[in-house]
């Protein structure tokens, strides 16, 4: 692909030659890598009925005039959801695709489409993750054959997978939808850019970006509330913009604002944080609400106010959360780790971080609170009693603690290893991988019960300290869950209170997470942890009005016991565990020596 500003008549020929409302040509079917592929990309009943002269879509975006305006039209900034890193550039112009976070590669003209052993590579593979990767950026030019190893995987893909929704589960799902449309808008982008490409002609892009609003609009039961449906809403509005001759464009941007107005009320807690409750999905929340806010075109019609005004509460509970070294608290399905500079550079947050020193801060909608020390080596205790409704990604975390000290991280808790499903991922997504309580052996399910109530009830800050109170009947049977946290105005030690009851006597059990450099003695009711690098000792003293029956593991593979994430593996923690019959309450003393 090469454009010149000044076409020769041989150029202007071949570019009325490549916008001929004709199928693409069977040749194309050559870069097909699966066993029956389709012989056109387009259909022949669609080309009967859209491509034909004086039909809306021909007259709207198939004729030769149409698609010179289509060429001459506007470069819209395409929602991304490719990363585009250099290891994964360079693979790319090797001939190679970078399909998963593990390091797995797919020859770039040997796709395998029906590949699905692994849910992330299958969407990156028929999202066209290589697509975004260097067409994202459209203004650069590629190498030839790099542009054209790249055409011809979306023309492989067109024969392969465009008509056939059985070559693999993920080819047709929601989520690969969105990404995938995304990368073709950048395709448009990129041939505004440098012109038209001879095999995957305007029109065989044009047909498959129809294709892919078309899914979105009118495929059953493919919107769900989260921040699926609202990526599904940016692209439809992206696509609006980019093709406003589209003849469904006006459909398709007065259905993405109107939903994204109803998230807007439904979506977000009182404080308009996005109630998805893990940090690290309010952090990708907080970059599509700003990637949104892009798009609005007023002259067009597309301004979701009402659901772009909440990016501001969205980015201060984030900030006003993160953790000492700046990282993102690892609660629910958060695999994020830092605020991205896009969202908050780190001398405001750190700026921030200060001004919030000795203080408790609380979001009641969203049910998270932290109690904090001195910036930035000072005390960071987290307590999370969130609600999982009316969106999800929280786990079975009712009323657990984080705590940093001195530095570092000294209790810790699970995190989300994977979105595989599989015994560790539904491990860390327990109460078991939490600092919590579980009863007789069994918790309740985080999508179960929303009728059952966990919240922050009380709090204060004096002379005497900061005072947190919580409370959670979210458990298999009719039960109660009270913690109250006590930190001392001098940040020198703190008291946990725990008063658990049963309707039914039943078997407590409870949990700590300590990181697996830490050294654990247990010594009757009396807990060391001790950093053996710096030889400074965190002490648990447990008091208790019945017996309580200790036990520790440590990356114990059966059962599961003592793992937590780590970036995006699984590491061993130790884990502390103290059992109990019958209501009782538990003072838990800790101090730092």
């Amino acid at each position: 692909m090469r454009f010149s500003l000044l076409f020769s008549l041989a150029a202007l020929a071949a570019l009325a030659a490549c916008t001929e409302p004709s199928p693409p040509p069977s040749a194309t079917v050559q870069y097909a890598t699966c066993e029956e592929p389709a012989e056109r990309i387009i259909p022949a009943d669609w080309a009967a009925e859209h491509l034909a002269e004086g039909s809306a879509y021909y007259e709207a975006l198939f004729s030769p005039e149409a698609q010179q305006a289509v060429l001459d039209g506007p470069v819209v900034r395409v929602p991304h959801f490719t990363s585009s890193t250099d290891r994964q550039v360079e693979l790319i112009r090797e001939g190679r695709i970078f399909v998963d976070r593990r390091g797995d590669v797919v020859v770039l003209d040997a796709v395998d489409w029906s590949q699905n052993n692994h849910t992330y590579v299958s969407t990156q593979l028929h999202g066209f993750t290589a697509v975004g990767t260097l067409f994202a950026q459209h203004e650069e030019q590629q190498d030839e054959d790099v542009e054209q190893a790249l055409m011809r995987l979306i023309l492989n893909w067109g024969h392969c997978a465009a008509h056939n929704r059985d070559v693999n589960p993920r080819a047709w799902h929601e989520g690969t939808v969105m990404k995938r449309q995304s990368n073709l808008l950048h395709t448009l982008n990129y041939m505004r850019a440098h012109g038209p490409h001879d095999e995957l002609t305007l029109t065989t892009l044009l047909y498959l970006i129809d294709a892919g609003a078309t899914y979105l609009l009118d495929e059953p039961n493919v919107y769900s509330p989260g921040n699926h449906g609202i990526r599904q809403d940016m692209l439809l509005a992206a696509t609006a913009l980019s093709l406003p001759q589209h003849p469904r464009a006006g459909e398709m941007l007065e259905l993405a604002e109107s939903r994204l107005e109803l998230a807007a009320r439904r979506m977000f807690t009182e404080e308009g944080i996005w109630a998805e409750h893990a940090p690290g999905y309010v952090h990708y929340m907080v970059s599509l609400m700003s990637s949104t806010e892009r798009l609005v075109d007023r002259q067009a019609g597309f301004n979701p106010q009402n659901f772009i005004n909440n990016y501001h509460s969205s980015r201060s509970f984030l900030i006003d959360t993160a953790l000492p070294d700046f990282s993102i608290p690892r609660i629910g399905r958060s695999g994020r780790r830092t605020i991205a500079s896009s969202v908050a550079r780190r001398a405001e947050i750190g700026r921030r971080l200060q001004a919030l020193e000795r203080s408790i801060t609380i979001f009641h909608g969203y049910g998270h609170a932290v109690i904090r020390g001195d910036h930035p080596d000072g005390l960071y205790l987290h307590l999370t009693a969130s609600h999982n409704f009316p969106a999800r990604k929280r786990h079975a975390d009712e009323l657990s603690v984080l705590l940093f000290n001195h530095g570092r991280m000294w209790i810790t808790e699970g995190g989300q290893h994977s979105t595989q499903r599989g015994g560790m991922t539904r491990y860390l997504r327990s109460a078991f991988a939490h600092n919590t309580y579980t009863l007789n052996g069994g918790y309740l399910d985080e999508h179960s019960a929303p009728e059952l109530a966990v919240e922050i009830t009380d709090s204060s800050s004096g002379r005497s300290g900061y005072r947190l109170e919580a409370f959670s009947e979210r458990f298999e049977e009719p039960a109660a869950f009270t913690r109250t946290i006590h930190v001392d105005n001098d940040f020198s030690a703190i008291r946990m209170t725990d008063a658990l009851s049963s309707e039914a006597p039943g078997e407590w059990e409870g949990r700590f997470h300590f990181p697996g450099d830490l050294e654990v003695v247990v010594d009757n009711q009396l807990v060391s942890v001790t950093d053996p690098e710096t030889d400074r000792t965190m002490t648990l003293n447990f008091q208790s009005a019945q017996n309580l029956l200790f036990s520790t593991c440590n990356g114990e593979r059966s059962p599961l016991c003592g793992w937590a994430q780590e970036r995006n593996n699984a590491v061993p923690v130790t884990t502390l565990s103290w059992a109990f019959e019958g209501n009782n309450e538990i003072s838990i003393e800790i101090a730092f020596e």
